[in-house]
C-alpha cells in the first residue's frame, strides 16, 4: 500500500483502494439503512428500495410521492420514513406494502424513532417544533407536544423519557408515555444533533462543543466540557467512552463518567458524518470518501480506506461491508473492509445528520 492524501486524506497513513463490488443507480441523494439482512434506500425525491445485499438486486421499491430528506428507520419487519409534505409513511419490509400513512401540519425532515410499540416524530413547523407519538402498528396519534425552538435532530430515548435539543439553546426532557415536559435546561449553544444515552444519563453536544452530561430523570447536571470546535454530528456512546467529531477534523474522547478528554486524533478532512461504532472501535467518514478505523482506548487510526470518490449521504457498515451513495446518486457496496460490525451494530436509529 502507497501513501495515500488524495480527498484529504491523513498525511503519511496508507490508505487501501476499495473497489465496488456492486453498484445501483437511484437517482440522486439516498439515504441508507439496514433491515431484514437487506440495504434500505431512501432518494431525496421520493423513492424508497429494499436492495439484495450481496448484489444490489432491487427487491421492491415504493414512490412516496414526497421529497424525503432522511434515512427510513427499520422495526420488527417494518419500515418507517416521513416527508416533507407531512406524511409518517409504515411499509412492511418483506415487500414494500403501505401499512399506514398518518398525515401531520408540518414536514417530517429527519428519521422517525422506533421504540416499545410507538413510532415518534420530529415535525418542523417553521419556527417551532412539534413532538408527535403514534401507534405502531396503526400510524393512529397518542399524543403530540408542541415545543418551543426548531428541534433539527430525531429524539433519543431512555427508559421513562424522550430527550432532545433545540435551536432556542435548550436540552429538554419529555415524558415518554404521556408527553407531558420533564425537564429543560439552558445550554451555551444551539443543539443541532441528537443526544446519546448511556444508561440513565444523556448527553447533549451543542454547535459551540459544549458537552454537557445529564441525569435523564431528573435534568441534573453531571459534568461539562467545551471542545471549542464546532460539533454539529451526534455523539457515539460506546464502552464508556464518548465519542465527538468536529468540523475541525478532529475525533475526540471524553471519559463519559467524568467528561476528561482521553484523546483526540486529526484526520485531514472535515467529518460530514456520524461515527459507527464496531468491535473495539469506530469508523469515521470523511465526505471526500476516505474510512478510518479508530482504536477506542487510543485513537490511533488502526486502518484507512478510501473508495476513491466523494459520499452524499452517511454510510454503513455491515458484515464486512460498506454502503454508501455517491453524490451523484449512485449506491455502492464495497466489501471486506476488517473490523466491520454486525448487521445489528449497524442498524442503529438515525443520529444528526443523514
Amino acid at each position: 500500500m502507497e501513501p495515500f492524501n488524495r480527498n484529504g486524506g491523513v498525511p503519511g497513513i496508507p490508505h487501501r483502494s476499495l473497489s465496488p463490488a456492486w453498484e445501483a443507480e437511484a437517482g440522486g441523494a439516498c439515504f441508507l439503512a439496514w433491515g431484514d439482512d437487506r440495504l434500505l434506500a431512501a432518494s431525496a425525491r421520493g423513492l424508497v428500495m429494499a436492495l439484495q445485499a450481496d448484489s444490489g438486486r432491487v427487491i421492491w421499491q415504493y414512490e412516496t410521492g414526497g421529497w424525503i430528506s432522511s434515512r427510513p428507520a427499520y422495526s420488527q419487519g417494518r419500515v418507517y420514513l416521513g416527508t416533507a409534505d407531512g406524511r409518517a409513511i409504515a411499509l412492511q419490509a418483506a415487500d414494500g406494502k403501505v401499512l399506514w400513512v398518518h398525515q401531520v401540519k408540518g414536514e417530517v425532515l429527519v428519521t422517525p424513532l422506533v421504540r416499545g410499540g410507538r413510532v415518534y416524530l420530529v415535525v418542523d413547523m417553521g419556527m417551532i417544533s412539534s413532538i408527535c407519538c403514534l401507534d405502531e402498528l396503526n400510524g393512529e396519534r397518542i399524543w403530540s407536544r408542541e415545543v418551543q425552538g426548531w428541534v433539527a435532530s430525531p429524539p433519543t430515548a431512555c427508559s421513562k423519557s424522550l430527550h432532545f435539543g433545540s435551536y432556542d439553546h435548550r436540552a429538554v426532557a419529555l415524558n415518554i408515555v404521556t408527553g407531558k415536559p420533564a425537564w429543560s435546561i439552558p445550554t451555551s449553544g444551539v443543539i443541532f444533533a441528537a443526544p446519546a444515552t448511556g444508561g440513565e444519563v444523556v448527553y447533549y453536544a451543542g454547535i459551540d462543543g459544549n458537552v454537557i452530561a445529564v441525569r435523564a430523570e431528573s435534568g441534573k447536571v453531571l459534568w461539562e466540557h467545551s471542545l471549542r470546535e464546532f460539533v454539529w454530528l451526534a455523539p457515539l456512546l460506546e464502552r464508556g467512552v464518548l465519542l465527538l467529531s468536529s468540523y475541525e477534523r478532529n475525533v475526540v474522547a471524553l471519559d463519559c463518567a467524568t467528561g476528561e478528554e482521553l484523546w483526540r486524533v486529526a484526520l485531514g478532512s472535515p467529518l460530514e458524518f456520524p461515527l459507527q461504532a464496531c468491535e473495539g472501535g469506530a469508523f469515521a467518514f470523511t465526505a471526500g470518501g476516505n474510512v478510518y478505523l479508530l482504536d477506542l482506548g487510543s485513537g490511533e487510526v488502526l486502518e484507512a480506506y478510501s473508495t476513491g470518490e466523494a459520499i452524499g449521504t452517511a454510510p454503513l457498515m455491515v458484515n464486512g461491508v460498506l454502503y454508501a451513495c455517491t453524490r451523484s446518486g449512485s449506491i455502492k457496496a464495497f466489501r471486506e473492509p476488517p473490523g466491520a460490525p454486525a448487521a445489528a451494530d449497524a442498524a442503529g436509529e438515525e443520529t444528526g445528520r443523514p
